[in-house]
């Protein structure tokens, strides 16, 4: 599962933490509903655009891991899950 997550990142030709703010624009692309769900996320995190560009990432990776061409909600929230673990453990 990991590897074809790594290849899939590969024949993007760049791996998702290495993803530049155009590649996310292009690789992360994402519909009304979930634009609407990273807002809350903004909202009630208080995130920066550095953090909305993390949790991207993250979801792209989760998205990959599951062989999913597009992110999903439920990668979304699951990626904003970890952020806000991370950001009640500090």
């Amino acid at each position: 599962r990991v590897d074809r997550a790594r290849c899939r990142q590969m024949q993007r030709a760049v791996l998702n933490a290495q993803l530049s703010l155009d590649d996310i624009q292009i690789h992360c692309e994402l519909g009304t509903r979930l634009e609407a769900l990273i807002e809350k996320a903004v909202n009630h995190f208080r995130l920066s655009p550095r953090g909305v560009h993390r949790i991207l990432k993250v979801a792209r990776t989760i998205a990959d891991l599951a062989d999913s061409e597009r992110i999903l909600e439920l990668h979304l929230q699951e990626a904003i899950g970890y952020r806000c673990l991370e950001a009640c453990q500090t």
